[in-house]
């Protein structure tokens, strides 16, 4: 009798080899490295360019060569403009079309880039106070939003806006996830992201997202239509609208 469940995902993988970005944007990660732990130890208001510039050994006017403003170092892991497409782009052209690998491919992809990611929305949080910082911090928000989604369908195409949504807020919500004495490695991550996709997976049999992930679906019994209700706004992060529900 074949099962309606979906396969669980493939061992984990090492990601494949892409050739380095380009200087200018390698320097841009070289200089967020650099500041990062700034950020982390006193946050974003207390740290001053001059600071950033002697971490990153160079002169404030060197600095503004790559970076426009603090702001934009802060939260470049969420900017368009990071590279990080362009070298996930380069994976897949290296991985098979089976969904369930690009899938556990994109888990070990977020786990490895999941520290940048949660001190980034860290500090999104701290602009709130000031109208044009959070407008920044908003832009930037939907940037990486829309850059998951289009991360995603290289996963499946054929992947909805409202299973793309529910994607996005599971890998958000674990990679945010900060409690006393919880392990934040890449590694831990990487086994909580698993663990959620496959039960994200299990839930997906009225929603598969590729035969080679998922199982047959049973057949579902027929229910009487619903009366219309106006469609809700979901998927939200930092007040900034995601996708509606597909």
């Amino acid at each position: 009798m074949a099962s309606s469940m979906p396969h669980p995902l493939p061992e984990p993988l090492a990601l494949p080899a892409v050739p380095a970005p380009d200087g200018h944007v390698a320097r841009r990660w070289e200089i967020w490295h650099a500041s990062a732990p700034l950020f982390e130890q006193h946050g974003f208001r207390a740290v001053t360019v001059d600071q950033l510039a002697f971490a990153s050994a160079m002169s404030p006017a060197g600095l503004y060569h790559y970076f426009p403003n603090k702001a934009a170092i802060a939260l470049f892991p969420l900017a368009h403009g990071n590279g990080l497409c362009v070298t996930w782009d380069a994976m897949v052209a290296r991985l098979p079309d089976d969904p369930a690998v690009r899938l556990q491919v994109l888990v070990a992809f977020a786990a490895e880039h999941a520290a940048a990611w949660r001190l980034s929305i860290a500090l999104s949080r701290q602009m709130t106070q000031t109208p044009a910082l959070q407008r920044y911090a908003d832009r930037l928000m939907a940037e990486a939003l829309r850059d998951f989604a289009t991360i995603a369908r290289t996963v499946d195409p054929r992947m909805s806006d409202r299973r793309v949504g529910d994607l996005y807020e599971m890998f958000t919500a674990i990679i945010v996830a900060d409690l006393p004495g919880f392990d934040r490695s890449a590694e831990a991550v990487r086994r909580r992201l698993t663990d959620a996709v496959t039960g994200w997976l299990a839930s997906a049999a009225a929603d598969p997202i590729a035969a080679s992930a998922i199982g047959p679906v049973a057949p579902r019994r027929p229910v009487a239509p619903r009366r219309p209700v106006a469609p809700a706004q979901r998927f939200t992060v930092s007040g900034v609208p995601a996708f509606a529900p597909a």
